[in-house]
């Protein structure tokens, strides 16, 4: 079928199709790939549970739940969501982030203040702020989540398992944290419209609409098919997928659970 997002997360995937429906692949342990019916315009998928905007301004999550990171779904009204290792965090539509979940690293305790996007990684969380900084909380252990704003100005951020990137405006990627497999690394040269952090390791899309990955290549996580052309990229746990620019969905790397 055709599809207008994809989201790689653990070892599953999900995406939204051009109906507006949600379909999810890969391991389903914990109902993480059995979407909800509705009409959604996106999806994020996390370690081991997803959430989805849904085209009313709600946030729907499903899967696992041992930290209550579906069960505390907030409602309110919504601009994004972002599902993370067992925490989830939305940008409400006041422009002020929740998040929700396992908050055992603060990872759950956004900032105050206005933010334009979220991403909520394996145990912390970053965002961009109206003023075009990044901030980052939770667990700091390999600098993955600095006190005090990265110099932008930054258009995104990803947060991913121990390391976080952001995307500049002038298209240069800026990544901190844990570097031992280069996944905050960019290859030099290129300019980026996308960036999407994995376990370990980080995947771009370029203004030539080709992907380029860096850091942990096991698997082939880090090798897009040759030959074509992308609109997005997300990376996940030990997989990578990314929405073509005809509206089909390609995934490379680990494939044990079909993700």
């Amino acid at each position: 079928g055709s599809f207008v997002a994809v989201s790689a997360g653990g070892a599953h995937s999900c995406g939204v199709k051009s109906d507006d429906t949600l379909a999810c692949w890969g391991v389903d342990h914990h109902d993480q790939a059995s979407p909800p019916t509705g009409s959604f315009v996106a999806v994020s998928a996390g370690g081991a549970h997803s959430c989805g905007l849904k085209t009313d301004a709600s946030v729907a999550c499903w899967g696992a739940d041992a930290d209550n990171q579906v069960t505390n779904t907030p409602t309110g009204s919504f601009l994004a969501v972002s599902a993370g290792g067992a925490h989830s965090c939305g940008l409400q539509s006041d422009d002020t982030l929740a998040c929700w979940g396992a908050d055992t690293q603060g990872q759950a305790s956004p900032p105050s203040g206005t933010f334009v996007a979220v991403s909520a990684g394996y145990a912390h969380t970053c965002g961009l702020r109206t003023d075009e900084t990044v901030v980052c909380w939770g667990n700091n252990a390999d600098g993955q989540a600095p006190t005090g704003p990265r110099t932008g100005p930054f258009s995104t951020v990803s947060a991913g398992y121990e390391h976080s990137c952001g995307l500049k405006t002038d298209g240069t990627v800026d990544c901190w944290g844990d570097n031992t497999v280069g996944q905050t690394s960019p290859p030099a040269g290129g300019t980026f419209v996308e960036i999407s952090a994995g376990r370990w390791h980080t995947c771009g899309l370029k203004t030539n609409g080709t992907v380029a990955c860096w850091g942990a290549t096991g698997s082939g996580r880090a090798n897009p098919p040759a030959g074509s052309t992308f609109a997005a990229v997300s990376a996940g746990g030990l997989h990578t997928c990314g929405l073509k620019t005809d509206a089909s969905v390609a995934c490379w790397g680990d494939d044990t659970y079909g993700q």
